[in-house]
């Protein structure tokens, strides 16, 4: 029997029925419904329009894995597809997954956007890949795109976005999806690429089939509770669970490894690639909060987020929540503060260790973390950085070679240079009589210029703020263009004073 069993949980969803009578519209083959009506509250009610429908009421909410789950056990057909009760599937759907769909296989087609008013695909928005990252969750990945093993109908990909997914129910049974442990929502996409990946399977993207998902938090949130509580409990599960483990899984025949090596290089996971974090590495992090704090506690939230595996020092002049706080009380601006700062946090760690300075107007990339100077007795600074304006339309490549805020370098040599500059009559920007090396990333680090700048600006600056630099550029690699650099790092320029958003 060639049939299809698609199995929709759904709470408190408005557009369930639209779903149901849709799927069963576009099928072109044997399928059959299983509507798992995942507690109370469901306006409104949803019945069986057709007898391929089972609609399964629950009177309590188990959540959409235990959903799932209940629904493929009840199913009859050969192979079992999920979709969320939100979705408008491509006519023919079914005919098409099952034609590039071998047993150890995962198929999902490509993920459109849904205008639920009109129920139909929205033209702009379709998504083929995306990658997870180490802060647990799922990506967009645009540049993957024009990697050679993106193109033709039926592309590998990292993982899918988990709202729907297509294989033979022998395989979804051999590799034990969905855990319910990880909690009722949360992560889904993330699960299902590692246990087919990890389990010896292939996952792939269907380019001839799609399905357009309704995006409920970009248009009017979630019809039912939902707390950040229950989404950090998935990605506190995911992590502990699944992340760096070689028997995460009962039939797992593949290291946690294999899957980001084989989709290399892949965004944010270029400290494990380097070492698997086998160095000991820490940020030393200064402030004197002279930058506006719209600016600098979304950098902080990035830098966490990229950061994730290593140590944070900050040393500040009023507390902050940023790892390890130490607080100096105010200071007057200087070079020799600043020393003072950074020796404050460098003495907080062993002579061994890569130490990464981090200051508060920089937006760093996670290749800048992965690192690790060939030699102790000197200081590495990183050159692929560029400078961005709060009104300018593009970047400006920095010219300064010695920028304190791009130095790699083991804490020990770091430090005595720190007290040497300290001992000196004058201190200077640049750390005098140091052994020094210079550097690329993969990917650049960002310098915003935001006028209260410790660094002076020159003409150079000066001319690109006034929009006469013929030097700029209009996009850089991982961050994009202005516009999309500053949604990317979480930053509203509306929120700071006499600054208007472009």
């Amino acid at each position: 029997m060639d049939r299809v069993s698609v199995i929709i949980p759904g709470r408190c969803e408005p557009y369930f029925q639209h779903t149901i009578d849709s799927t069963l519209k576009a099928a072109s083959g044997d399928i059959e419904i299983i509507a798992i009506v995942d507690g109370p509250g469901q306006i409104p009610p949803v019945v069986a329009t057709d007898s391929r429908v089972k609609v399964i009421v629950l009177d309590e909410s188990i959540g959409q894995r235990a959903g799932y789950n209940l629904g493929v056990h009840q199913s009859t057909g050969k192979y079992v597809m999920k979709i969320d009760a939100h979705c408008l599937l491509s006519p023919g759907f079914d005919k098409e997954l099952k034609s590039h769909c071998p047993n150890n296989c995962t198929v999902i087609p490509e993920m459109r956007r849904l205008d639920v008013k009109q129920w139909k695909d929205k033209p702009r928005g379709h998504v083929q890949f995306m990658n997870f990252g180490l802060d647990v969750y799922c990506h967009f990945w645009r540049e993957y795109r024009k990697r050679p093993e993106a193109k033709g109908d039926y592309p590998e990909i990292m993982n899918g976005q988990g709202s729907c997914w297509f294989c033979t129910k022998e395989w979804n049974n051999h590799i034990g999806m969905l855990d319910e442990g990880v909690g009722s929502w949360g992560n889904v996409g993330i699960e299902v690429a590692l246990r087919t990946w990890l389990c010896g399977g292939t996952h792939i993207v269907n380019r001839k089939a799609w399905q357009a998902h309704w995006f409920r938090k970009d248009e009017g949130g979630f019809t039912y509770p939902m707390n950040g509580r229950q989404v950090a409990k998935a990605h506190k599960y995911t992590r502990e669970n699944y992340f760096f483990k070689d028997d995460a899984f009962e039939n797992q025949c593949r290291p946690f490894k294999w899957i980001i090596e084989k989709f290399a290089p892949v965004p944010g996971w270029e400290i494990y690639l380097a070492d698997g974090y086998e160095a000991k590495r820490a940020i030393v992090y200064y402030t004197d909060h002279s930058v506006d704090e719209n600016i600098a506690r979304p950098l902080r939230k990035y830098l966490t987020k990229i950061a994730t595996r290593i140590p944070i020092i900050s040393v500040s002049h009023t507390p902050i929540e940023f790892g390890k706080n130490i607080v100096v009380g105010s200071k007057p601006r200087s070079n020799k503060s600043l020393y003072e700062q950074m020796l404050i946090g460098l003495n907080e760690l062993d002579d061994d260790t890569v130490v990464y300075l981090c200051e508060h107007d920089v937006a760093y990339h996670s290749s800048h973390f992965a690192y690790i100077p060939p030699i102790k007795e000197r200081l590495d600074f990183n050159q692929n950085r560029f400078h961005i304006g709060l009104t300018n339309s593009n970047y400006l490549p920095a010219r300064g070679k010695w920028a304190l805020s791009q130095i790699v370098a083991y804490n020990g040599y770091l430090k005595k240079m720190v007290m040497a500059q300290l001992a000196l009559e004058k201190t200077s920007s640049i750390i005098q009589g140091a052994r020094t090396h210079k550097w690329k990333s993969d990917r650049p680090n960002i310098d915003i210029r935001h006028g209260e700048n410790f660094s002076a600006d020159g003409r150079f600056k000066a001319d690109y703020y006034k929009g006469k630099s013929k030097l700029t550029v209009p996009k850089v690699g991982h961050w994009g263009s202005p516009k999309h650099f500053w949604k990317k790092i979480g930053c509203n320029l509306d929120l700071i004073r006499g600054i208007t958003n472009e």
